[in-house]
């Protein structure tokens, strides 16, 4: 054992698409995409916990992903902003670009928090989804884009105001 820790990956389709999770041994998730090609990394293995709720998630059940994630190495402004999003910002919920920024202590880096957004690379574990501009839906850089990010929303029943 040379101290590293083992590598997992599954694919698991959903009527979303199918997500791509890496997760190591501990089962800390490092990497969760869907509909990308990804360069597989580690071991293939099913966490069948988790692919049920994947699942379950995309057949419009409420499902809380409690999984630890990995926000290591992260800028300290960027891990305020994923954290905040991640702890605070339940299912059905929202919050806006703006609030966000306030939540994590800029209230001027509204762009910024779209920038780490736009970069997150733990899809649905850090629900970025749920973070909308003060005029509607905002952006959304998955695969799939806005019309995703409407169909999860309204898998969760959020309220989105639209002005």
């Amino acid at each position: 054992d040379n101290g590293k820790v083992k590598m997992y990956y599954m694919k698991v389709n959903t009527n979303l698409g199918c997500f791509y999770i890496e997760y190591d041994e501990n089962l800390v998730i490092y990497k969760a995409s869907l509909d990308r090609e990804e360069e597989p990394h580690g071991e293939e293995r099913v966490w069948v916990k988790l692919k049920d709720k994947l699942i379950d998630y995309s057949k419009g059940k409420k499902v809380i992903f409690d999984e630890k994630i990995d926000l290591n190495n992260k800028p300290e402004f960027t891990t305020k902003v994923l954290s905040y999003l991640n702890e605070k910002v339940g299912f059905g919920e929202v919050i806006t670009y703006q609030g966000l920024a306030i939540a994590a202590g800029s209230e001027k880096a509204a762009r910024a928090v779209g920038q780490i957004m736009k970069n997150n690379h733990l899809f649905l574990f850090i629900p970025w989804h749920r973070v909308i501009s003060r005029r509607g839906l905002g952006g959304f850089s998955a695969v799939g884009g806005l019309d995703l990010k409407q169909k999860m929303l309204e898998i969760e029943r959020a309220e989105i105001n639209q002005d």
